[in-house]
């Protein structure tokens, strides 16, 4: 049967699509470097809660075997390897749909271990930039160091989180990507997502009840990994090591309920970033490097 391509239509296809990422061969290993949780966080903060009919399908009979996520000027796209013939025909819908919202350019993303991409898009005239994910994953076959946190701290989740709560856990993600565009309402729609877990939706809380900390750790369960995204520290509660108490936490959680693996992204410029998660033991996957094409 014959590959076909049409958009995102219903919520079964969204059932389906969390399937074909499920399903991608390197996810245990590599976990692809995007899971389900990263479509359930892509998909419910978005600003536009709607952004998901923009999605674009390939459909090989029942099963979806890629997909693009659009923005005005830029789209990710997720294949499976066996159909590496659809490639072309993906970016090409890509470049056709910046073209429509009328920008200047637009972004591919390209893992540096992914040759076959790297030669569809500079077949079609895309360049490589410096501008780069770092990608890194690590082992929870072994024991996790105990998390350790300063006097009078302690973790939170929202396993019994009321509408206070939920607003602290808000702010103090915006306090941390200031500015941020996350609200009240979007992280209720976060926690209906189906991936969404309240008990790895983790946080410290200080001695005056000041939330300090924050993340949400997503589960695949069918293939035993955790991906933690997003991660953060309100500014003032920075150069503590509460971020990497929360890390250890969160990974010994996942262990607990039988992950094996555990992966974290981050942007190449974000030296602490970076330097925490090493510190964790988290060790380099891929770099998801950005490609453009001038339009």
């Amino acid at each position: 049967m014959a590959v076909v391509s049409r958009p995102y239509q219903s919520e079964d296809d969204y059932t389906a699509l969390r399937q074909f990422l499920i399903n991608l061969p390197d996810m245990r290993i590599a976990a692809g470097t995007f899971t389900i949780g990263d479509l359930d966080w892509w998909r419910f903060q978005h600003d536009d809660p709607n952004q998901i009919f923009k999605v674009q399908l390939w459909i090989d009979g029942d099963n979806v075997i890629g997909c693009a996520l659009p923005e005005s000027s830029s789209v990710d796209l997720f294949l499976h390897p066996g159909y590496r013939h659809v490639e072309g025909e993906m970016i090409d819908w890509a470049i056709a749909y910046a073209r429509s919202n009328e920008v200047g350019e637009i972004t591919i993303i390209a893992n540096d271990r992914d040759r076959p991409r790297q030669a569809a898009l500079r077949a079609r005239g895309f360049e490589s930039t410096d501008a780069h994910y770092v990608f890194r994953g690590r082992s929870l076959e072994w024991a996790i160091p105990a998390p350790v946190l300063p006097a009078g701290f302690r973790f939170g989740d929202s396993v019994d989180a009321d509408d206070a709560y939920i607003a602290a856990r808000v702010n103090v993600h915006r306090a941390a990507w200031e500015p941020s565009r996350m609200t009240v309402t979007k992280h209720q729609a976060v926690m209906r997502s189906p991936t969404y877990r309240p008990d790895l939706d983790l946080v410290v809380i200080g001695p005056d009840e000041a939330f300090a900390t924050c993340t949400i750790v997503w589960f695949d369960e069918q293939n035993s990994i955790g991906v933690f995204e997003p991660v953060g520290c309100h500014p003032a509660f920075r150069q503590q090591g509460l971020t990497r108490a929360m890390m250890f936490e969160g990974m010994r959680r996942l262990q607990k309920l039988g992950a094996q693996r555990a992966f974290v992204n981050s942007w190449h410029a974000s030296v602490p970033a970076n330097r925490l998660y090493e510190a964790c033991g988290f060790q380099l996957v891929d770099r998801p490097r950005k490609w453009v094409k001038q339009l």
